[in-house]
């Protein structure tokens, strides 16, 4: 992960610093980040892989997935020098083998937690809260693809809050005959959290 810096958000000059690299907890990729500032300090939450293998889905034996993704957390006091601070293990369940597709926001004194994973069967879209952005509770799946409109999974999630309650989430949505879109629903939290 290395970062980028502009002055119109269009024209981006490269840092060449590596910001976050691969370590033992994640040999083979580390990707996804998404950075916010927080009582002084700035949290960049990645998903990082230690293995580069394929698996199979349950349901759709045909359609390949990248194995063991998980989220973790790093933490930086000038968001420039990272240091690794925590995998995200509180949402890692027995049913659960992909973490991935994640945005993390801070609202209403939580950290919420939004994130696709993988069943072995198909992927959706889920939501976790947190008081210290580390130990997440709650997890509930907040979206989840219909199969009688050809859609096979769900993933990478995006939020833009419309005000304190409500977000518009983005998400990718992978069909059966394996094209991507990128769809958008209301998520009112009250609802949820």
């Amino acid at each position: 992960i290395r970062s980028a810096t502009s002055k119109d958000c269009l024209n981006f000059k490269l840092d060449k610093k590596i910001i976050i690299g691969t370590n033992t907890k994640y040999q083979q990729a580390v990707h996804t980040p998404k950075t916010i500032f927080n009582n002084g300090l700035y949290y960049c939450y990645y998903t990082g892989s230690d293995k580069s293998e394929k698996i199979y889905s349950k349901a759709y034996p045909a359609y390949d997935f990248s194995d063991k993704f998980r989220i973790f957390r790093a933490v930086s006091k000038d968001g420039e020098s990272f240091r690794f601070d925590h995998e995200i293990k509180s949402i890692q369940k027995p049913t659960l083998l992909n973490y991935y597709g994640h945005n993390v926001i801070f609202c209403n004194k939580d950290y919420l937690l939004f994130y696709a994973a993988f069943d072995g069967s198909v992927n959706r879209i889920y939501m976790s809260k947190s008081k210290d952005g580390i130990i997440y509770t709650d997890i509930k799946s907040l979206l989840e693809p219909d199969k009688d409109i050809s859609e096979l999974g769900y993933y990478s999630c995006g939020l833009m809050p419309l005000n304190d309650e409500k977000f518009r989430i983005y998400y990718g949505i992978r069909y059966f005959d394996n094209t991507w879109k990128i769809h958008s629903a209301i998520i009112n939290l009250h609802e949820y959290v």
